[in-house]
């Protein structure tokens, strides 16, 4: 199977899962309130931190670990078991706690209910790495688009019923529950029961850094839950984290398939230059699909917003807009962090998350006390700092210089950017206001003026992918 097979299945899976989600999301915002939103949201980073400890960065190490064997799976599956189930009980006594630090007594319970979530997703974890390395994206893809379907069938019915933020709960506890049935039929997996000490040591070196990393991730991505649901009213929680879902369509999607997909796939290759070369292919489709989704987003957010949940989401809007161009270079990020962990510079791939986050946090700080939109440009600078440090940094060990890279993603984005201004100004020119109209108007400008304006620069990357698609 060629590589691009696995990207078309790895990117079938996630915009697949994504699809689903995102019209589950819109079905069941409809029925529930931001405030139901925001409470689940206050949890997001507790059991994000949770979910880092239990799978501690072991999944990247097996598999870039060439030799990785039965015995050394089944030694990470006990480190994820007794870790999840650790960090359940932690999790299910401090809920008392949580529920008093944000003064809403209904964590208590969602806090116990929804940390379950960690223990079934690490019984199947290593399976889900095995069938990874082993590059069988098209059985990922059958089991997480179903494991989907089934979660927001489950979560609308309760939404339907009365249920509330119990619904967003069982959505998540109903995607592990289903992944777990559906590893064990379609793989016939049944779990090996073995550890080994010096194994576990061996690994535990290199996973060390990554699990470092993935835990100051953790705390860069959800600690605007904490201060927004501290320091602001419960709904403009909801309203910031029905963003990030939506943001999540536009970025993480693309970010998780290009970076799930490719890296396997590069560690494989033993060679730098080869390995430079396919950065710099992955790198100019990332940006180019990346950039071409953010800006549609960024110049449609407010219609978008009120024509999929409603008037009652309008201020999610502006949110949505600020949060997607904090992520606007993160691709450059993503990517440079993939050089050095295949490169085994897992040290400085620790030090560059924890600098990230720093400035992330100090962001915050500085910020907090103030509107959610002035938040948000405090992270678009942390971001776009970070994004610059680790460009310098990462390149040069494959010798990927920044000048390079620079050049990639100017080439990438003039196209999107100015579609993007087109079609807003035409859409303030024609003075629409209904979001459906407004739609109608901006979507096809866009992407009339992005195909000119491809085909006028000869964007080579534009044709290339041109090309794949006639050809599908």
């Amino acid at each position: 199977m060629s590589n691009t097979k696995h990207y078309i299945w790895s990117a079938f899976n996630r915009f697949g899962v994504q699809a689903i989600g995102f019209v589950g999301n819109i079905l069941i915002a409809r029925q529930l309130t931001p405030d139901d939103y925001g409470l689940v949201g206050m949890l997001a980073i507790f059991i994000g931190i949770s979910w880092n400890f239990t799978e501690a960065g072991f999944a990247d190490c097996l598999i870039r670990k060439q030799d990785a064997d039965r015995r050394d799976y089944a030694t990470i599956f006990i480190h994820n078991i007794a870790f999840s189930l650790f960090l359940y009980l932690v999790l299910y006594f401090s809920a008392p706690l949580i529920s008093a630090f944000f003064q809403r007594a209904e964590l208590t319970d969602i806090t116990r209910v929804l940390g379950l979530s960690i223990v079934i997703k690490a019984i199947s974890l290593t399976e889900f790495t095995r069938i990874k390395k082993e590059l069988k994206f098209s059985r990922i893809a059958l089991i997480q688009i179903v494991s989907s379907l089934i979660s927001v069938v489950v979560a609308y019915v309760m939404a339907l019923n009365g249920w509330g933020y119990w619904a967003i709960v069982c959505q998540t506890l109903t995607i592990g529950v289903v992944n777990l049935v559906l590893i064990i039929i379609l793989n016939k997996w049944i779990p090996y029961f073995y550890f080994s000490w010096e194994r576990y040591k061996k690994m535990r070196g290199f996973s060390n850094n990554l699990l470092i990393s993935y835990f100051t991730n953790q705390i860069g991505q959800n600690i605007y839950s904490v201060f927004i649901g501290k320091f602001q009213p419960t709904a403009i929680l909801g309203f910031f984290n029905q963003a990030s879902k939506i943001n999540d369509v536009s970025f993480q999607s693309i970010n998780a398939v290009v970076l799930s997909t490719s890296y396997p796939i590069l560690a494989k290759e033993k060679s730098k230059e080869i390995r430079k070369g396919m950065y710099k292919n992955v790198l100019n489709y990332f940006l180019f699909i990346q950039f071409t989704a953010s800006l549609f987003i960024i110049g449609a957010s407010n219609s978008l917003v009120v024509f999929l949940f409603g008037n009652q989401w309008e201020p999610t809007g502006p949110i949505l807009a600020l949060l997607v161009i904090s992520f606007l270079l993160y691709p450059l990020s993503s990517l440079n962090s993939n050089i050095i962990k295949i490169e085994n510079k897992s040290q400085l791939y620790r030090n560059l998350t924890i600098l990230r986050n720093t400035l992330i946090l100090f962001s915050l700080l500085l910020t907090y006390k103030y509107s959610i939109e002035i938040i948000l440009y405090g992270l678009i600078c942390a971001r776009y700092i970070s994004v610059i440090i680790d460009v310098f940094l990462c390149g040069k060990h494959i010798n990927f210089k920044p000048k390079e890279q620079a050049i990639i993603a100017l080439k990438q984005f003039i196209a999107p950017l100015v579609s993007c201004m087109v079609a807003v100004f035409f859409s303030h020119w024609f003075n629409v206001t209904i979001p459906w109209k407004s739609l109608l108007v901006f979507t096809p400008i866009y992407l009339i003026s992005f195909v000119t304006i491809n085909i006028i620069t000869s964007n080579t990357t534009f044709y290339i992918l041109l090309n794949k698609i006639k050809f599908k």
